[in-house]
């Protein structure tokens, strides 16, 4: 199980050296190789607000009925 870690740790040291400098906060956890986005295996939704992509998982969204929903159905 150490060596994996070890493994997985240089090939993240390698990747980030090999993309250069980050300005940010960072998007995500996933090691190189553990994302479901890399496997074509995730999907991103968001809402549509006034013609612009809402991501926000906080903002309450108002239905056309008045009832509300968080950014996450």
């Amino acid at each position: 199980m150490e060596c994996q870690f070890q493994q997985r740790q240089r090939e993240r040291e390698q990747h980030q050296q090999s993309v250069g400098p980050q300005y940010g906060d960072p998007v995500t956890n996933a090691l190189p190789g553990c994302s479901w986005h890399q496997w074509n295996e995730a999907v991103d939704l968001f809402w549509v607000i006034d013609g612009k992509a809402e991501w926000s998982s906080k903002k309450k969204i108002m239905l056309q009925d008045g009832s509300s929903v968080n950014g996450y159905v």
